[in-house]
C-alpha cells in the first residue's frame, strides 16, 4: 500500500437526492479523495429524515463523479446476504469505472433491526457470522478471479482489520472486520 495521505468524507445519506448530488459533487470538486454513506434505513435521530438505501445512491451517483472513490461505512452483515452484496457493490464497481471501496461489518443499531424485524443476535455471534461471511465474499468466485488478473496480495495482519487487499490502483476491494477477534481461513 502506498504512504500517501487520502482525505475522505462520511456524507451519509439522510437528504434529498438533488441534495445528496449537490454534496457528492462539491465533496468531488473540494478534492476529496473518497465519500462514503451509511448503511442505515432511517435516519438516527429523526425517524421521518429521508434516507435513501446506500448502494442504490452509490449505483446514482456514480455516473455523475468521476474521480472520487465511492463506498459505504461497512455494510450491516445481520441484514445483507454476503453474496447479494457483493453483487451490488461489482455492480456499481462497474458504473463507477473501478472506484468502489468494500466493506461489511457485524451491524450495531439494535433498534433498526427491530424496525425491520431482523434478529439482533449477540456481539460474539454477529462477529462469528461476520468471519463466515468474510470467508464466504473472499473466496468467492468474482472475487477470486479479480485477484488473479490484478495481483492480489492478502492481507491478514494489521491493528483491528482483517482482508484482502488488491495491488491495484484502480480497485481496492477490502473486507473489513472492526473487531480483532476473526481470521480469513
Amino acid at each position: 500500500m502506498d504512504s500517501v495521505r487520502r482525505f475522505s468524507i462520511v456524507l451519509g445519506q439522510r437528504m434529498s437526492w438533488p441534495d445528496l448530488l449537490a454534496r457528492a459533487l462539491e465533496t468531488e470538486n473540494l478534492g476529496f479523495d473518497a465519500l462514503f454513506l451509511v448503511d442505515h434505513f432511517y435516519g438516527l435521530k429523526d425517524l421521518d429524515d429521508p434516507t435513501h438505501e446506500a448502494y442504490t445512491m452509490l449505483g446514482a451517483l456514480a455516473p455523475f463523479t468521476h474521480r472520487i472513490r465511492l463506498g459505504v461505512m461497512v455494510c450491516g452483515n445481520t441484514y445483507r446476504n454476503p453474496a447479494f452484496l457483493l453483487k451490488q457493490a461489482i455492480s456499481v464497481d462497474h458504473v463507477s469505472g473501478g472506484r468502489v471501496d468494500f466493506g461489511v461489518g457485524a451491524g450495531w443499531v439494535e433498534r433498526e433491526h427491530e424496525a425491520f424485524g431482523w434478529e439482533f443476535p449477540s456481539a460474539k455471534e454477529r462477529v462469528d457470522r461476520l468471519g463466515a461471511a468474510i470467508n464466504s465474499i473472499v473466496k468467492s468466485p468474482e472475487i477470486a478471479a479479480r485477484f488473479a488478473s490484478l495481483g492480489a496480495i492478502p492481507r491478514t495482519e494489521g491493528p483491528a482489520a482483517f482482508g484482502a487487499f488488491l495491488a491495484s490502483e484502480d480497485a481496492r476491494w477490502s473486507a473489513v472486520v472492526k473487531s480483532s477477534g476473526v481470521r480469513i481461513e
